[in-house]
């Protein structure tokens, strides 16, 4: 018995140890997530966007997420748009009520929301870097509790401030590196 229960233990202390070992090394490989800027770009900045929807005060909240959306996934400091070397322009084009699914007696249900926003990426002196880019989403609620609308709307401009941060720093970061031809 106490031979059988010193190998159990021996064993979890070399799974353990190599666990760590395995660990430490991925940890220093570098790896990371978001997107790595060229080192010349030193900040971006989020101008706040026009608003065509009938909807007020929406840009507010999609500013809110976009600045959170570039702190999270670019290498470059968010920054003041006066003074930033990027500046990410548009306008919310679109926010759409639609029409969802009903029950049996066609009381409504599950409705949904649609949100559409044009983006360009500039540079501090003026020049477009890549061409505008449109990001629409879809996002669908449920009508039993009260707020789920907010809370879809939140959803959809998180969304929507990840894909156009990643579309137009990515696209950005492709024409820094594409060949010259």
């Amino acid at each position: 018995m106490a031979v059988t229960s010193q190998r159990t233990t021996f064993g979890i202390t070399r799974l353990a140890r190599l666990t760590c070992l395995l660990a430490s090394l991925s940890a220093g490989c570098g790896f990371s997530t978001g997107i790595r800027l060229d080192p010349a770009v030193g900040s971006v900045g989020v101008e706040m966007f026009g608003n065509d929807s009938a909807l007020t005060d929406l840009e507010r909240d999609l500013h809110v997420q976009l600045s959170r959306s570039v702190r999270n996934i670019s290498s470059a400091p968010l920054a003041d748009p006066n003074r930033a070397d990027l500046i990410i322009r548009g306008r919310i084009v679109s926010y759409l009520r639609r029409g969802g699914i009903r029950s049996r007696s066609n009381r409504l249900i599950e409705s949904g929301l649609q949100i559409q926003v044009r983006s360009e990426l500039w540079t501090a002196a003026g020049v477009r870097v890549v061409e505008p880019s449109i990001s629409r989403v879809n996002v669908g609620y449920t009508l039993d509790t009260p707020g789920n609308e907010r809370e879809a709307r939140e959803r959809a401009l998180k969304i929507i401030a990840d894909r156009i941060v990643l579309d137009l720093l990515s696209a950005a970061e492709a024409l820094k590196t594409a060949p010259e031809q």
